[in-house]
């Protein structure tokens, strides 16, 4: 009972930790892709692309104090690749794009690009863990 509420409960967890380090911490290491690759893994309906549309908002206007075009980009990649996954034989390949294209943003961002590639590494390792369950 407790760990199915747990993983119930978990993507909000997540964001809110996202969005309380990100608002701190963003330029150095940017939790905002970490989330974004937990919500590609764990995408099931209209309501997870709900979930993240608020998140976005949410993150850009507590982080940024605006809503900028890159949060807007950042959701835009997040449908397209979500759609796109089921439409290739191995899906790794769109993952990987996924997270380089979320990184790519990221270090446009502001945020240094060594602390992105550590993250993109460790995000990749999501996968692993993921693709069983």
């Amino acid at each position: 009972m407790k760990r199915e509420y747990f993983k119930k409960i978990f993507p909000y967890v997540l964001a809110l930790l996202t969005v309380v380090l990100d608002a701190a911490y963003f330029d150095v290491f940017p939790f905002l892709i970490i989330y974004m690759a937990f919500e590609y893994l764990k995408f099931e309906d209209f309501v997870s692309a709900f979930r993240v549309l608020s998140f976005v908002v949410i993150h850009s206007a507590l982080c940024f104090r605006t809503i900028t075009f890159t949060h807007l980009i950042l959701f835009s990649i997040y449908i397209f690749f979500s759609i796109v996954r089921n439409y290739f034989l191995k899906p790794f390949v769109p993952f990987l794009s996924y997270v380089l294209s979320i990184g790519l943003l990221v270090f446009f961002k502001g945020s240094y690009l060594p602390s992105i590639l550590v993250i993109c590494l460790m995000v990749l390792g999501l996968w692993r863990r993921y693709e069983s369950s």
